[in-house]
């Protein structure tokens, strides 16, 4: 259904700056009961002049 379950920085500056985005209001910890729900993993890039890339997840960090 689209609700944010979670998520983690993968870099400094997310941490940093995860005040100055709604990703700790939209946060919606999953009902125990509905833990069998399919969970989608996607790498969201908050960019500083409002851009929102969104992809899929594949587990790596990107290259330095």
């Amino acid at each position: 259904d689209g609700d944010i379950i979670g998520y983690r920085h993968v870099n400094p500056e997310a941490l940093e700056y995860v005040d100055q985005t709604p990703l700790l209001e939209l946060l919606q910890p999953p009902n125990p009961s509905d833990i069998a729900s399919p969970i989608g993993q996607f790498r969201v890039v908050l960019r500083s002049n409002g851009v929102v890339e969104v992809s899929p997840w594949y587990g790596r960090l990107p290259a330095e």
